[in-house]
C-alpha cells in the first residue's frame, strides 16, 4: 500500500512539473512571437525623414548635393550627378518622386 501511495504521489509530482514547464514554454513562445511581430511592424512603418537623412540617401545614390529646401511636404534638392545639374524631388518618406535637369542657375 505504501508503495502504491509513493508511486502515485511521485507521478502526480512529476506531472505537475511537466505541465508547469509546458505552460512556461507556451508563454515564452507567445512572448517571442509578439516580439518578432512588433519588430517586423517597426521595420516596415514609414517614418518621416529629416533633411540630413535625405542628403545621406541621395549621396548614397551618387548625387552631389548643393541645396535642400522643404516645400509643401517634400524636399526639393538641387544636386548634380555625372556632370548634370538636377532638381530632385524627394517625399518626406524617402521616395524619389521626380528628377529634372536644371537649365539655369535659378532654383
Amino acid at each position: 500500500m505504501k508503495r502504491n501511495l509513493i508511486a502515485l504521489a511521485s507521478a502526480a509530482f512529476l506531472m505537475t512539473g511537466v505541465y508547469s514547464a509546458q505552460a512556461q514554454d507556451a508563454h515564452l513562445v507567445q512572448a517571442q512571437d509578439r516580439y518578432v511581430r512588433d519588430r517586423h511592424e517597426r521595420r516596415h512603418e514609414r517614418r518621416e525623414l529629416h533633411q540630413r537623412d535625405v542628403i545621406s540617401m541621395l549621396e548614397g545614390h551618387g548625387y552631389r548635393i548643393r541645396d535642400v529646401k522643404m516645400e509643401r511636404g517634400h524636399y526639393s534638392v538641387r544636386a548634380s550627378r555625372r556632370g548634370e545639374r538636377l532638381l530632385v524631388v524627394v517625399s518626406r518618406y524617402g521616395e524619389i518622386l521626380e528628377t529634372r535637369r536644371i537649365t539655369s542657375d535659378r532654383f
